[in-house]
């Protein structure tokens, strides 16, 4: 060998050697089902986004009911004034907010009853007179009352 410091012994005709590489250590660890499994996965998910599930005719719409152009704020807009009269707008309100204050304690609910009281007392107002009434009377505590 002389001189040399390094040998190469080259057995392969032998059957002797190694396969480095991805493809070697999916097959030392088994991990081929592994494998198909992600693959058939990828495939559902690709098949999912590639097609709605509900057919296309039950998604687009039959008549001319859809109004497109308007935001969210819009839509509730116009829902609030097809569906409640402007006289019963600020009722309708004090109504909703006192039915999530039975878990708050009394002191609410004294402050429900006000704010009822106040809504009967002045019904020939106007409702943005009232409103402003009713905060004070609800958040005397956040604001201060002007006399």
């Amino acid at each position: 060998m002389g001189p040399h410091r390094r040998i190469v012994f080259d057995e392969t005709h032998l059957g002797v050697r190694e396969d480095p590489g991805i493809g070697s250590l999916i097959r030392r660890y088994r991990l081929g089902g592994l494998i198909a499994g992600l693959f058939i996965l990828a495939l559902l998910a690709i098949w999912k986004n590639a097609t709605p599930l509900i057919p296309l005719d039950s998604i687009r719409p039959t008549t001319d009911e859809v109004v497109s152009g308007k935001d969210s704020f819009t839509g509730l807009v116009n829902l609030l004034r097809r569906n409640i009269a402007p006289r019963d707008l600020l009722r309708v309100c004090v109504e909703e907010w006192a039915k999530f204050l039975p878990h708050k304690g009394e002191v609410w609910q004294g402050k429900a009853a006000r704010a009822f009281g106040l809504l009967e007392s002045g019904a020939d107002r106007d409702p943005i007179q009232k409103y402003q009434e009713i905060n004070l009377e609800v958040n005397e505590t956040k604001w201060k009352r002007r006399n």
